[in-house]
């Protein structure tokens, strides 16, 4: 059997852990149908993300929405975003953005967010030490 390399776009590598690396695995075939298998999982390092600046604004009193906007010196695909209501919360995962902004509808009573912006990963929780960090910031009103 003769050895085969193969590339992989990056555009098709699955998303990072929270450790910043790719999990893979390959199939081999031998024969088209006789026989297959699976390779071991690898962990493969991403690029390292680099922390950017960025913004939060509150648009408009009474309107409940705060609008965030960040660099894109990552190229990142997608992006984590996270949200706490107080510096001794912890932060709880929000949604998931493919631009560099992001739209939350404020919850009533509150006048103080935290975010933070992460590389997309497979397991939707803060890092520690936290290698995915984009973007963290906060706005009072």
């Amino acid at each position: 059997m003769a050895n085969k390399k193969n590339k992989v776009d990056k555009a098709s590598l699955p998303l990072v852990n929270f450790e910043n690396k790719y999990i893979v695995r390959y199939r081999i075939v031998e024969d088209k149908i006789k026989s297959s298998d699976w390779s071991h999982f690898y962990a493969i390092p991403a690029k390292p993300v680099v922390e950017v600046n960025g913004i939060i604004r509150y648009t408009a009193a009474g309107s409940g929405v705060v609008d965030v906007t960040w660099l894109n010196t990552n190229e990142l695909p997608l992006y984590d975003i996270f949200i706490r209501y107080s510096e001794s919360d912890p932060y709880v995962y929000h949604g998931q953005s493919a631009s560099t902004n992001y739209s939350i509808i404020l919850s009533p009573g509150h006048n103080l967010i935290n975010v933070l912006v992460q590389a997309a990963s497979v397991q939707k929780r803060v890092s520690s030490p936290n290698l995915l960090k984009v973007f963290e910031g906060s706005q009072s009103w």
